[in-house]
């Protein structure tokens, strides 16, 4: 039984500060015509498509191509949508990523957006990872997605 909890207790915690108001970073998250222009960590994965469906208990599916050819989709389930400045959602792996080892269990994501007077205070929480590995993982690949974020928002 510690083991879980302590599992649960891994997060990442990631802040950013925009060039951009919370409703264009808000926009920019939220609609998949946008997102397809920045979700992946880096410009060497490919994002292959992005479905949202964006109300409280609506899904989203991301599915994006590695360097090395191999696609992986992620989904979730939205549990609070506070435009422009708060969503919350599940974040599952559909298969087996590579590199990891073990199951990847369901985490939930946060991202809070604060108002700076046009520039947005970014603050994206990643929690309930089942291994310091998952978490190193995610850490990773969210620092490269806020970087293409920022260049896209600041355009």
């Amino acid at each position: 039984m510690s083991t879980q909890t302590q599992s649960q207790n891994l997060e990442l915690q990631l802040h950013r500060t925009l060039e951009a108001t919370p409703q264009r970073v808000f926009d920019a998250w939220t609609d998949p015509k946008q997102m397809q222009q920045w979700f992946r960590p880096s410009d060497q994965f490919r994002t292959l498509f992005i479905e949202v469906d964006l109300r409280v208990g609506g899904r989203y599916r991301i599915r994006m191509r590695n360097p090395d050819g191999e696609s992986h989709t992620v989904g979730g389930i939205f549990k609070e949508i506070t435009p422009p400045s708060k969503l919350i959602y599940t974040w599952t792996w559909e298969e087996p990523v590579k590199g990891y080892k073990g199951e990847m269990a369901d985490t939930l994501v946060t991202v809070e957006l604060k108002d700076l007077g046009g520039k947005t205070e970014l603050t994206l929480t990643h929690q309930r990872f089942p291994t310091q590995q998952a978490l190193d993982m995610h850490t990773e690949g969210w620092t490269g997605c806020l970087e293409m974020l920022a260049k896209y928002v600041s355009k």
